[in-house]
């Protein structure tokens, strides 16, 4: 509940991931990467997506990387460069236009990369490693959630048991593995 503009919950969290706080019928949210910490948020109803939210590790590790991301956003006038490509009839100048945002995307890849090897075993990490475990090799993929296995405070983390299953069900997929037996009962 919003009371003169303010509002507080409290409680604890077994997982940390990332959430969205709405309010009313605003059609804006405000990301918050939550885990057991104390947050502040600050900003205004009339632009929810712009508001500061200060608090927890993961959390600082999602505001650099948000930041990254507008900056760069920015830079490369990914915006109008949208709309550009919506309107172009040419495939010259939609394959310019792609050519940017590879450029974009390298960019802010290679920041991530950096920001994550900086924090490997990190929450903030693991939720990049769900969000893209389909592109990681699994034999990296194992060995990253071995790194998560070893660090007490991810004992019974949810994010990891997702993980782990989505890597071990790539491992039975790989090739040479024996095909599971999808054979089914005649009615």
């Amino acid at each position: 509940e919003v009371i003169d503009g303010k509002f507080t919950f409290k409680g604890t969290i077994d997982t940390p991931q990332q959430f969205y706080i709405s309010i009313g019928t605003i059609q804006s949210v405000i990301p918050i990467f939550l885990e057991n910490a104390k947050y502040t948020i600050k900003g205004n109803d009339q632009e929810l997506s712009k508001a500061q939210v200060k608090g927890g590790k993961s959390q600082e590790l999602f505001n650099e990387y948000t930041s990254v991301r507008a900056s760069l956003t920015e830079k490369y006038n990914l915006k109008q460069l949208n709309k550009q490509f919506m309107m172009s009839r040419s495939n010259e100048e939609k394959d310019s236009i792609i050519g940017i945002f590879d450029m974009y995307e390298e960019e802010l890849n290679r920041f991530k990369d950096s920001l994550i090897n900086k924090n490997l075993v990190s929450h903030f990490t693991l939720s990049f490693l769900e969000s893209s475990i389909l592109e990681i090799p699994v034999d990296s993929a194992e060995h990253l959630v071995s790194l998560f296995d070893a660090a007490p405070e991810f004992e019974g983390n949810r994010t990891l048991d997702r993980v782990r299953k989505s890597v071990e069900i790539e491992k039975d997929l790989q090739i040479g593995m024996p095909a599971k037996d999808f054979t089914l009962k005649t009615p």
